[in-house]
């Protein structure tokens, strides 16, 4: 869970990668499957709005590929929780 209220802790929610990155992509989608949020780059998080507008406490899906030098690439996903 995350909670992106402004008081500097834990208002992000980001992939933590470790190693030299060759590839990432990280995406963020809402219960409706709609993609909120997406990156390529390891040290972008999201902060739980879109399009301008603030979610309100909700689940969400995300999933990460990315590939870390001399290693396969790796996907992973899972759900995350937005409290306000």
């Amino acid at each position: 869970a995350f909670t992106p209220n402004g008081d500097g802790r834990n208002d992000v929610f980001k992939a933590s990668v470790f190693g030299k990155v060759i590839f990432f992509r990280l995406q963020v989608y809402n219960r409706e499957g709609e993609l909120v949020f997406q990156t390529t780059d390891p040290s972008r998080g999201w902060n739980g709005s879109y399009k301008g507008r603030r979610y309100s406490t909700a689940g969400f899906v995300w999933q990460c590929s990315y590939q870390l030098q001399g290693k396969q690439p790796e996907y992973h996903k899972g759900t995350v929780t937005l409290i306000r």
